[in-house]
């Protein structure tokens, strides 16, 4: 929709010509604000305007000068009227300033505030675009100087104001603004104050930004004090005495500005008088409220003033002080009084509830558009309500309030689902050791990828805040929005008014470390080596930085998953995301595996798993060097009344000496489960190696006339070596399981010095305790050499195989040695995760069917 069709004209693009309000508009407005202020003044001439660290002026005083400026200005350009040309103020946070505003709006001319840092080439660019004269306006004179060219003059009506902001392009933007939008503005931020002629408005914004423009002219139409104070030139070590010294009662400051100034290094100038703290420019985050009350205004309300130039307040919300802050970002919270908010999705259609969609601003006092321009941002709804889109994305909760979510065009999709990086850097501003934040997006090889940039609380070691917040950000995000790239700064560059300077944030470096560090004597290290090559596709060493490499949330969850199956442990993806070396990674194993081991440590060869219920006991020998614990996710899988108990190798867990032979092993294991059950029947199972020493438990146990009543075999293979002693000239097994434990070794790129340590490890394993993880696999090479010089004996029982698709063995392999019944089952999965969810599930269930005839049978 066209802005001539909502309530105003425009001229063509590239004209200086500006929305003309209609006489309506005029009519329903308020008064003038100048006419506003000046019936203030009558009322309390003598009381305090505006006051800086140098100058003060009353009410009257403020008045008297703007009515001369005024005067003057008709002298030099004319009254105000449709064509009055545009005064622009070169504005700072001084007593001059705010007498030099006060004198455009006085004289009916259209006021352009510009900000007196800006560089010259924007500042030429913002009065081009406006066709405005620079007012050098003193106590009772103007100087004014036309720039030359100039564009032309503009149909004004009742234009006060034409407020420059920066588009997403960069180009200034003049958004045209009544008298009765200008007011209204004020008295919308008035009345969620409270403001009273009793109140010190601390303005801590430059009076050029429309956020301070509108806190002046508050504090003003209230008859309060306004305290004026530019933190961009000011020392801010000085500020809490300023603001003490002025008695402000309510402060009006930049996000981030108050995140700088209550920062954990940061001054914190704590003024217990202040009663109202409000905030403006970007989303106010929860970790923001908490430090804000500890370092800067304890006994305050916080407001979280969310506004936009083109209309005003859109919501605001309130933190008293026993309020609960809430964690990531503060919400919006509730329209003003006269508006109401709409969420719309792409079709401009509202959303269903709670679900996010664009908002919609309708009612109040909005802009009378933009200048020069159309926009289809600004329109009049079927029943006469003007409304705004504000090009922002949110959802309405049960309660009613909004919460923002982002701009439209910052969202981003990350592996298929939308992220906003408001959220994203909410959680990062919550990690210790983080005093600002910005959160944006990058491409890499085709990708989308997060960037997280952070600035570090002095004192605090930059390495450990960058691996704190991929940590930390885990416990709070789903994987795919944790940032690919956490970069470091000094500062996050910001813009004049507060808000990130995008242009200057540097672009991630993505590199591949050379080739350096690829062989370790630690067995967990070169395993995890293997396995973070694996998930990622690619070789690295031992000290790269998987990010660097590649890796990306999905591949750390794939990490995780993977030590899990391999090492029987859980990793949190977000701890292995915080420290990305495969080195690291091997030390978080390593750390988690020892402190699982030492609440286990004198369990010994026989592991209760659950010990209550009335069915049979079921004994498990796990894999070669698997401990005990790895059959829990089948434990939880199996009748809930039968008991289950783990074997694992005597000295894995306890120093002891290892059994040299299965038989050795089998003859431990017996000797334990007669412990807990001294007769039959009995129910065996083993999972691979663990399978054969069942088979020879179960052997065992019939020699000595007990009641073996099933054996089941989970995944294990009869290679050709364990079937030779058994019928050499029957034709040779299929080799599904054949293991060289010297292979291992080559496999992961070992050193000569670190192939002989660990060889020296082999020898005294079980004698010496190592790293849990370096245990396991010394003990799973061990069960290989045990397995190498086995010959099974025959079984004359029944056995239930359950095999995986990598497993062709058949009942005529088993039969070689079994004799008795023999019933195979297939199960999903591989070898190594069939124990693990969703596949153990299946494997429970097969299980139990084989041993189900048994249950009556308990003792």
């Amino acid at each position: 929709m066209s802005l001539d069709s909502a309530h105003a004209a425009h001229g063509t693009a590239g004209d200086a010509r500006v929305p003309v309000a209609t006489e309506s508009d005029a009519r329903l407005s308020d008064p003038a604000v100048f006419a506003r202020l000046a019936r203030v003044a009558r009322r309390t001439p003598s009381a305090p305007a505006v006051t800086t660290s140098t100058r003060t002026i009353t009410y009257g005083d403020l008045v008297a000068a703007a009515r001369r400026g005024a005067s003057a200005l008709h002298r030099a350009h004319g009254a105000g009227g449709p064509d009055a040309v545009p005064i622009a103020v070169i504005a700072d946070s001084s007593v001059e300033t705010v007498v030099a505003a006060c004198a455009v709006l006085a004289s009916g001319h259209p006021l352009v505030l510009v900000d007196d840092r800006l560089p010259r080439q924007k500042r030429a660019a913002v009065l081009a675009c406006a066709g405005a004269v620079v007012a050098d306006l003193t106590a009772s004179t103007v100087a004014a100087e036309v720039l030359t060219p100039t564009a032309a003059r503009v149909e004004r009506g009742r234009t006060a104001m034409v407020c420059f902001t920066s588009g997403s392009t960069g180009i200034p933007k003049g958004v045209v603004l009544d008298h009765g939008g200008v007011a209204g503005k004020a008295d919308d931020l008035r009345a969620a104050v409270g403001l009273t002629p009793s109140d010190v408005v601390g303005c801590l914004l430059p009076v050029s930004f429309g956020a301070g423009t509108t806190a002046v002219l508050a504090g003003l139409l209230s008859g309060s004090t306004v305290a004026l104070w530019d933190p961009r030139v000011s020392d801010p070590a000085l500020l809490g005495d300023w603001l003490r010294a002025v008695g402000a009662t309510t402060m009006h400051a930049s996000v981030a500005l108050v995140r700088s100034l209550s920062a954990p290094d940061g001054p914190r100038p704590v003024v217990d008088h202040l009663r109202t703290v409000v905030t403006y420019g970007e989303p106010l985050l929860g970790v923001d409220v908490v430090r804000c009350r500890a370092a800067l205004a304890p006994c305050a309300d916080i407001l979280n003033w969310y506004a936009v130039t083109e209309c005003g307040v859109v919501a605001y919300s309130r933190v008293a002080p026993a309020d609960e802050v809430p964690e990531g970002r503060v919400r919006a919270g509730r329209a003003v009084p006269g508006r109401r908010l709409d969420i719309v999705g792409e079709d401009g259609r509202a959303v269903a509830p709670g679900s996010a969609g664009e908002v919609i601003v309708r009612g109040g006092r909005p802009a009378v558009g933009y200048l020069g321009r159309e926009s289809d941002r600004f329109g009049v709804d079927a029943e006469g309500v003007p409304f705004f889109r504000t090009g922002d994305r949110g959802r309405v909760d049960d309660e009613g309030r909004l919460h923002l979510l982002g701009r439209l065009d910052d969202a981003v999709k990350i592996r298929g689902y939308l992220v906003e990086p408001g959220e994203v850097a909410a959680a990062v501003a919550a990690v210790d050791g983080v005093a600002d934040v910005a959160v944006t997006s990058t491409e890499v090889d085709d990708r989308t990828e997060l960037v997280a940039y952070v600035a570090c609380v002095r004192g605090h070691d930059v390495q450990q805040v960058v691996r704190a917040v991929r940590a930390s950000a885990g416990d709070r995000l789903p994987q795919w929005m944790i940032p690919r790239f956490v970069v470091p700064l000094e500062r996050i560059p910001r813009n004049a008014r507060g808000k990130v300077d995008r242009a200057a944030l540097p672009t991630p470096v993505v590199t591949t470390s050379p080739a350096r560090t690829r062989t370790s004597s630690s067995l967990t290290v070169v395993a995890t080596s293997e396995l973070v090559g694996t998930a990622l596709g690619v070789s690295v060493d031992l000290d790269d930085d998987l990010v660097a490499a590649g890796a990306d949330s999905l591949s750390f969850v794939r990490m995780a998953t993977m030590v899990r199956e391999r090492f029987h442990v859980d990793l949190d993806p977000a701890r292995v995301a915080a420290e990305p070396t495969v080195r690291a990674i091997a030390d978080l194993i390593d750390e988690t595996t020892r402190a699982g081991s030492r609440s286990r440590r004198g369990a010994g060869v026989l592991v209760p798993l659950r010990e209550t219920g009335t069915g049979v006991p079921l004994f498990v020998v796990t894999g070669a060097g698997a401990p005990a614990v790895s059959l829990i996710p089948l434990v939880r899988r199996l009748d809930p009344e039968r008991p289950v108990y783990g074997l694992q190798a005597h000295g894995l867990e306890s120093r002891a000496r290892p059994d040299r032979t299965v038989r050795a092993a089998a003859r431990r294991y017996v000797e334990q489960i007669r412990r807990v059950r001294p007769t039959g029947p009995y129910a065996l199972a083993g999972h691979s190696m663990g399978g054969i020493v069942a088979l020879e438990m179960a052997s065992m146990l019939h020699d000595a006339g007990e009641d073996v009543v099933e054996v089941v075999v989970v995944d294990s293979r009869l290679t050709t070596a364990l079937l030779d002693g058994v019928d050499a000239a029957a034709e040779p097994a299929p080799e599904s399981a054949g293991v060289d434990p010297d292979a291992v070794y080559e496999k992961l790129r070992l050193s000569l010095p670190a192939l002989l340590r660990i060889r020296l490890q082999m020898m005294v394993a079980g004698y010496v305790t190592f790293a849990p993880i370096t245990q396991w696999m010394l003990f799973y090479n061990k069960g290989l050499r045990m397995l190498a010089g086995h010959t099974p004996r025959t079984y004359p029982g029944s056995v239930t195989v359950l095999r995986t698709a990598g497993n062709e063995q058949d009942d005529r392999v088993w039969s070689r040695v079994v004799t008795g019944r023999i019933r195979v089952a297939d199960v999903p999965g591989s070898h190594t995760d069939l124990l693990r969810e969703p596949h153990v599930e299946a494997v429970a269930r097969e299980i139990e069917r084989a041993v189900a005839d048994i249950t009556a049978s308990a003792r």
